[in-house]
This record gives C-alpha cells, sequence and structure tokens, in this order.
C-alpha cells in the first residue's frame, strides 16, 4: 500500500475537522494538505520513512500540534497554492518534533504564511529554510514568524503562548462495566419525555453511560452529578421539548471531571454549575453554554455550536471549533477569562472575538468565511475586537464573492483605537488573505 503517493490526502476543500492520534509510515508523502476551504486542525501526529516528504501543505489552512517526524526526507513543506492562489496558504505548526533528518536537508521548507513555535531539530543540516534563505539553524526554535507579526501599539511581536493544557483523560472502564441508559427505561425510538430515565441512569453510580444511537426527547432538567465521568451517544440526538420558548436544561454539578461525548443537539440550554472540567467531543449542533461557576472550564474537542462567553476565572480551551452565527454579540466573548483554540472556522460575518477586561485569547490557526455577507455598519464590523486585553490570532480570511470583513482587528488600548484594514493584510489572493500573526499591546 505504501507505494501510493500519499499516506493521508486531504485536498478537496475538506475541514473543516480534527485529525487526532495518527501514524503514517511510508509512502511519498505521509499527509497532504490542500486548498483554501475549510482548514484543517490535527494533534499528536507521527510521520516516519516517508520518501519526498513527511507533511505537506499546499495553500491550506493548517493548525498542527505535536507533530512527530522520523524522516531523512525533509520533514514538512508548506508551500501556495500553484496557479491563482500562489499567496495562499498558512501553516500553524507548536510542539513539534522532528528528528532524523539528512544535513543536505531542511527540517521545514516553507514559502507561505507561517507560525512555527516550540519545535526540536535534530540532523537537519538546517532547521528551517524560507524561500531561498536559512531562516532558522538551532537545534530548537522557540517561535519564528513570517510575515512579519502585525501590531497596532507596543508590545512583543509575538505568540500570546497561554499554557497548553489538554483535557482530562476519560476514565479507563471496562466496556463490560459501561451502562445502557436503555437498562434504566430510556427509550430512543420514542418522542414521550426520556428525562426520568437518564436521570436514573446518571444516578445509578455507573461511570460509563452510553446511549444506543436514536433520539432521546427530553422535557424536563437533567442534572450530570454522583460518579458519572463519561457519557457517550454515538452521534445519536438529544432534543429538548421546548415550551413558551424555554428550552430543556442539560445542568452540570460534576464534582470530577466528565466528558460528554458524540451528541448531536436541537434545542437545548446547557449549563457549567460546576468547577471541575468539562469535555465536550464531536458534538453537532452545541448549544450556547451558560457558564454559571466563577471557575467554569471546558474543553471541546471538534464541535459545531453556538456561543461562548466567559468571564474572569473562566476557561475554555478548543480543538476544531466550528460557530456560524450572525448578529450580537460576538462569536466568542471573553471578559476576562481565558480563551485559547487550535483551529477556529467561521461564516456568517459576526464579529468572530471579542476580547475585554484583561481576557487572555489566542487563535491558533483561524479561518474566517463570511459567505452569507458582512452587515454594512459605521464603523464596520470587526473580525477580531480587543478591548484593554491581551490577545495573538493566526488566521486566513476567505472570500468567494460573498462577504468579506473590511476590518480584520479593531484593538482599543489607553482610549485609543487603531484597526487593521484588509489591504493591510500580509498575504493575498483573489479578495481573500492571511494574516500570520497579529498580536495585542501588553
Amino acid at each position: 500500500l505504501d507505494r501510493a503517493a500519499d499516506g493521508l490526502r486531504l485536498t478537496r476543500a475538506v475541514g473543516c475537522l480534527l485529525i487526532k492520534n495518527v501514524e503514517v509510515h511510508g509512502f511519498d508523502t505521509g499527509v497532504r494538505l490542500g486548498g483554501d476551504l475549510y482548514g484543517s486542525t490535527l494533534t499528536n501526529i507521527r510521520v516516519q520513512g516517508q520518501r519526498e516528504v513527511g507533511l505537506l501543505n499546499e495553500g491550506h489552512t493548517v493548525a498542527l500540534q505535536r507533530l512527530t517526524s522520523v524522516n531523512v526526507v525533509p520533514a514538512v513543506r508548506s508551500v501556495g497554492k500553484t496557479g491563482h492562489f500562489t499567496d495562499a496558504g498558512l501553516l500553524v505548526m507548536i510542539d513539534a518534533n522532528l528528528t532524523g533528518g539528512d544535513s543536505d536537508n531542511a527540517a521545514i521548507e516553507n514559502s507561505s504564511a507561517i507560525v512555527v513555535r516550540n519545535v526540536s531539530v535534530e540532523g537537519y543540516g538546517t532547521a528551517l529554510r524560507q524561500d531561498d534563505h536559512i531562516a532558522a539553524n538551532a537545534a530548537r526554535i522557540d517561535e519564528y514568524v513570517w510575515p512579519a507579526p502585525k501590531t497596532l501599539f507596543d508590545g512583543p511581536a509575538q505568540t500570546l503562548n497561554l499554557p497548553v493544557v489538554d483535557p482530562p483523560a476519560a476514565p479507563d472502564v471496562p466496556v463490560e462495566q459501561w451502562v445502557n441508559v436503555m437498562d434504566f427505561g430510556a427509550d430512543p425510538s420514542s418522542k414521550e419525555d426520556q428525562s426520568a430515565a437518564i436521570q436514573k441512569a446518571i444516578d445509578s453510580g455507573a461511570k460509563v453511560l452510553y446511549f444506543p444511537r436514536g433520539t432521546y426527547w427530553l422535557g424536563t432538567p437533567i442534572v450530570v452529578r454522583g460518579n458519572v465521568q463519561r457519557m457517550i451517544g454515538y452521534q445519536g440526538w438529544v432534543r429538548g421539548i421546548e415550551e413558551d420558548g424555554k428550552k430543556t436544561l442539560l445542568r452540570f454539578e460534576n464534582e470530577h471531571p466528565v466528558s460528554f461525548e458524540r451528541f448531536n443537539f436541537r434545542p437545548m440550554q446547557i449549563e457549567v454549575a460546576s468547577g471541575h472540567p468539562v469535555t465536550f467531543s464531536h458534538i453537532m449542533g452545541l448549544p450556547t453554554v451558560q457558564m454559571v461557576h466563577d471557575k467554569a472550564t471546558v474543553f471541546s474537542e471538534n464541535t459545531v455550536g453556538g456561543r461562548i462567553a466567559l468571564r474572569d476565572g473562566q476557561s475554555w480551551r478548543a480543538w476544531q471549533l466550528n460557530i456560524e452565527l450572525g448578529g450580537s454579540p460576538a462569536m466568542v466573548e471573553n471578559h476576562g477569562g481565558t480563551f485559547w483554540v487550535l483551529g477556529y472556522k467561521t461564516e456568517k460575518g459576526n464579529t468572530v472575538l471579542r476580547t475585554t477586561d484583561g481576557g487572555r485569547s489566542e487563535v491558533l490557526g483561524g479561518l474566517w468565511y463570511p459567505a452569507q455577507g458582512v452587515k454594512d455598519s459605521d464603523p464596520p464590523i470587526a473580525a477580531i475586537r480587543v478591548e484593554q486585553a491581551h490577545a495573538s490570532a493566526s488566521f486566513s480570511d476567505m472570500s468567494k464573492g460573498g462577504g468579506q470583513y473590511k476590518v480584520k482587528v479593531r484593538e482599543t488600548h489607553n482610549g485609543e483605537t487603531r484597526d487593521v484594514p484588509h489591504n493591510a493584510m500580509q498575504r493575498h489572493w483573489g479578495m481573500s488573505g492571511s494574516i500570520s500573526l497579529y498580536r495585542s499591546a501588553e
């Protein structure tokens, strides 16, 4: 099989998606990504023994974490797409280990927008080659950004570099000990209220609950509490029975980390009323999560969902986040909390991130695609707003003849407001472009 050209080929308008814990051995190219839509997020990837290159990016927006490469050939090559989009492409790569190289090769070959942080290199003659010159040649690259970062006020021209915190590991419980909610009376084929049965399953003392595929209608509040630590849905539906505009409540009062995985929602209300972590994984239709506890901590992986709102003491860390919402407020409102995301794709032309009140936000690989248009206003809607806060963002801004953000970043610092307009983007292809890195003032 490894006589084929590519081990993993993602080149046809792929994404947004999350690829995690994958190894590719052999082939000409281990992982190949291409196309300016829709962006890919990869974490814990190992490429080994390739004949031409470990990972190749051709004009795609890629958020890459923890790449391990064991290769004689270059570990990573990132280039603009040939033809009309020669300036396309953004690669954000953090926490990589590139070993086994040949002294005649560079570990990283780059000719597109790039952010490289915390990368160790061993065996290669050159750590990073930018176009036709050596850009880095040490055993460790702390941070390299090209084109040079954009700032609107005096401040460090580098990523915010927030701590990378992984979601808590799900409990290692033998599958024989998992509990089926149907054993407590839940019926995924019925349109009757299943709330009492599911609450009984939660309160049974089991650590892991699973929901056979189907639709679970809920009419009264469900509280996640007690011993349960993992709930698995197999991409079935959880549907609230909405009355008088009031949605059914799913409330987390967990006393230890809880993982809530592989569900589709419509419509529901979710509250995190616990200071212990809650992880949402592989969720479609994730409602706006009300973080009511002062120390609420949420992790999300591979979700499509509603707005995120944070305040001081709260945090949200995401891998492959997709939000498609218009109108006020912003898709992510961070008022004093901590927001970190690897791979963030949006639609609908709304502000994608607003950070205020000393909040800290870091976007590693964003793709804004306001295909439905951006509403005219005075001043124009900004994709990112920062107001007396701390933020860094690496992103592409896509236009296919529809919407376009006239202002990419609007920052207010010490009473003065400045913008990064569309024509100040560092790389352009057609009506689209990218900013390798924007960094706010301290």
